[in-house]
């Protein structure tokens, strides 16, 4: 997997867990649904304006959203 795929894992799996379907994420989060389908798929990165929105929505911070996609939180974890 890449960082795209796991982040869209993540992302579905974090829109399941909260009964959202993508259309109503992708309002919630002022994106194209389509989009989201193509992030969802591993196929689109996410853009730093559009992470900050979806962490909002799922009302995490930056670090534990980032957290989803294996990006490390700080250069203490990343070592």
């Amino acid at each position: 997997m890449n960082v795209y795929s796991d982040g869209g894992a993540w992302i579905r799996a974090l829109r399941e867990s909260v009964e959202l379907t993508q259309a109503e994420l992708a309002e919630m989060a002022l994106v194209d649904a389509d989009w989201l389908e193509a992030v969802e798929r591993g196929l689109r990165p996410v853009p730093q304006r559009v992470f900050a929105r979806l962490a909002t929505v799922f009302e995490m911070d930056a670090a534990t959203f980032a957290a989803g996609f294996g990006v490390p939180v700080s250069r203490k974890e990343a070592a």
